[in-house]
């Protein structure tokens, strides 16, 4: 993400859509190139959110007061693992990806950052025993461990935080998280009814139902930081050094939830569509 800023503010090419007669500019001033620039910050700082929240999870089942506490925050640390090793790996090919292509063909070169750590983070969802198992272990085993109690508590964090501490200046972030959330329990609905019966349909989709509950805690997570980040820069003010960074945090919980948790909805109507053709298709016509 880092090179990929770098290179589009000294890169110069094409004008601005708001002014085609006027000069070429450098790349980050293109509307998709903000796109793809805030989609990789967004998506890191989610990713890095979820790791560190689920390290604290594990201090706590530790270091809380009472044996319950304790149970709790393992439970919690137990759901958010399969989610802290698929989801961000997998969306660390995604967002070098992006990183690359904002190079442009340059991305491709070795001299550049991009080529080879795309390489190199690929293995991250082969070597802990493939993504795919991830998901099926959270689908599975963490859907319905001790009955699906600490499960249902880990949704009630994130009920708990969308109805508890929205504010006006994120309303239609928490309306979109609302939103994903009602959408998240059909899929879980959906997930329990096939554990009862299409085996088959449940394979097909857990790493879409991992994703779509990384997105919804990540959501939470990120959210959470631009509330903070809207307080101090409320006590702070534009002229402070760090407000750029309060702002660019809460740039980032906005996008987020509105353009990652968002692809929640999609799954949701894939699931609901139930489009076996992968399954149905013959093996020779994989030609």
């Amino acid at each position: 993400y880092y090179a990929a800023l770098d290179y589009t503010k000294v890169r110069v090419q094409s004008k601005k859509s708001t002014d085609p007669k006027g000069p070429s500019v450098r790349i980050i001033e293109h509307e998709d190139v903000r796109r793809m620039l805030l989609y990789q910050k967004s998506g890191m700082e989610a990713i890095r959110a979820l790791i560190y929240q689920s390290y604290l999870y594990r201090d706590l089942e530790v270091d809380a007061a009472t044996a319950e506490e304790r149970e709790y925050y393992g439970d919690m640390f137990m759901i958010n693992n399969p989610l802290c090793k698929a989801y961000s790996s997998d969306m660390a090919r995604i967002l070098t990806g992006e990183a690359i292509q904002c190079h442009g063909g340059y991305g491709f070169m070795e001299e550049y950052a991009g080529a080879q750590l795309y390489r190199d983070c690929v293995i991250h969802g082969i070597w802990e025993g493939t993504n795919f198992i991830q998901a099926q272990d959270y689908t599975g085993r963490k859907f319905t461990m001790n009955g699906g109690e600490p499960f249902k508590k880990w949704v009630a964090e994130i009920d708990d935080f969308v109805s508890g501490k929205k504010t006006d200046e994120f309303a239609a972030e928490f309306a979109m998280m609302a939103d994903a959330m009602t959408s998240f329990k059909n899929i879980v609905d959906m997930n329990a009814a096939w554990t009862a019966g299409d085996k088959q349909m449940k394979q097909l989709f857990a790493t879409r139902t991992m994703h779509s509950g990384a997105r919804v805690y990540c959501g939470k997570l990120l959210l959470d930081q631009a509330l903070l980040a809207a307080a101090k820069l409320a006590e702070l003010g534009d002229d402070h050094f760090d407000a750029n960074f309060y702002k660019g945090k809460i740039a980032s919980a906005k996008f987020y939830v509105m353009n990652h948790v968002t692809d929640v909805f999609g799954f949701e109507k894939a699931m609901k569509a139930g489009d076996k053709s992968s399954i149905d298709i013959a093996e020779a016509s994989f030609m």
